[in-house]
């Protein structure tokens, strides 16, 4: 797929065979915006991770205090969560300070230095937490922590660049500007959501990954290693989204889609006339490759051209980085732009009218 579009990103299929980078010095894979990198110095004063029974006593602290403010339906269903990835061999099984020790350095104790401290280096610890998104559970790691969290020890070259909700309303200005130049009809147009089942947990990570995690059966903090790219590392952000990328490109050079993705969800403009072709083709792509889409969270065609217009759509769109909305809202700001809008899509006649219906988009949402 990679060689049929002269992607740039050469790595890909290497990283899903042996894994992809979670901690410290992270790839470019020249399919993101670049960033300015921090500099050797300023890297090499990274704190290493270390562990000690001191730090494992406080991680199991930490979790059993926010556990007890949790309610009680929560904590029952990230431990459900939890168990579905352990059945998925995405995760261990609980393990005591003792048993993880064991694992981590054959012995039941942490090894000590010359200086006969108990003190080593390990992976990251994170705490793992709950956050409820459109009535579904999402596991989420704490890997903010100052100094010793995981995304402190990262070293990115670059970050994603995903669309927005203006993108059905550029293509759609685009494709109107193309008939109207041929002197046809502007076509209808249908727009569809589809999201990749389980995110960032389809990724391999390349070292497994330490967690604290309450269990409610035992009634007590249990650590966990972590096999996959999880939520809250900033690293399984973008390398998760080298997958997105390398499909819409593919889809767009072989089915001629028009589906782009922002982070996890895809968007999918398409003629009506296509019957819901690229759903389809999108669809094709992720069996072909094994990573699944989500069932729960397709969404079928609706009419893109009434929605420019102000018809209301359940169809939700989540823009990630906090921002929750739907396709209803977003349409909704441009109340105030309603002749606008018939103008261009009944009789245009400004051969600058898709631009300016873009720029009116935008401003709306601004002011909004």
């Amino acid at each position: 797929m990679a060689d049929s579009v002269r992607s740039p990103d050469v790595t890909l299929a290497l990283r899903f065979k042996n894994g992809f980078q979670v901690c410290e010095d992270i790839e470019d894979s020249k399919m993101h915006r670049k960033i300015d990198e921090r500099t050797p110095s300023e890297y090499l004063a990274t704190v290493t991770p270390i562990v000690s029974w001191a730090s494992l006593n406080e991680a199991q602290r930490k979790c059993a205090a926010a556990a007890f403010t949790t309610p009680a339906a929560t904590r029952l269903e990230l431990c459900r969560v939890t168990q579905e990835q352990i059945n998925l061999g995405r995760m261990s099984t609980g393990l005591t300070k003792k048993q993880l020790c064991q694992h981590l350095w054959g012995k039941r104790d942490v090894p000590r230095d010359d200086a006969c401290v108990r003190v080593v280096s390990s992976p990251p610890l994170s705490l793992r937490f709950a956050l409820w998104q459109n009535g579904k559970l999402t596991p989420i790691d704490d890997c903010c922590n100052r100094n010793v969290g995981v995304n402190a020890l990262l070293h990115l070259k670059e970050t994603i660049c995903p669309i927005s909700a203006d993108w059905p309303a550029i293509v759609a200005a685009h494709v109107w500007e193309r008939a109207n130049k041929l002197g046809k009809k502007m076509p209808e147009i249908t727009l569809s959501l589809d999201e990749v089942s389980q995110g960032y947990n389809n990724c391999p990570a390349e070292t497994e990954q330490l967690l604290c995690i309450w269990d409610e059966k035992s009634q007590f903090a249990l650590f966990f290693l972590s096999y996959v790219c999880g939520f809250g590392n900033a690293a399984s952000v973008v390398s998760f989204c080298r997958l997105p990328e390398l499909v819409t490109r593919f889809t767009a050079r072989l089915f001629a889609t028009f589906t782009r993705a922002c982070i996890d969800d895809y968007l999918q403009p398409d003629f009506k006339l296509a019957n819901n072709s690229s759903q389809a083709a999108l669809a094709f792509v992720h069996r072909a490759i094994g990573v699944p889409l989500a069932a729960c969270m397709h969404e079928a065609c609706v009419n893109c051209n009434e929605s420019l217009k102000l018809s209301t759509t359940a169809l939700s769109l989540n823009v990630k980085g906090g921002v929750f909305i739907t396709l209803r809202k977003a349409w909704a700001l441009l109340s105030t732009c309603r002749t606008h809008i018939r103008g261009l899509w009944i009789s245009p006649q400004n051969p600058d009218a898709a631009k300016e219906f873009c720029l009116i988009w935008t401003n709306a949402k601004t002011a909004a």
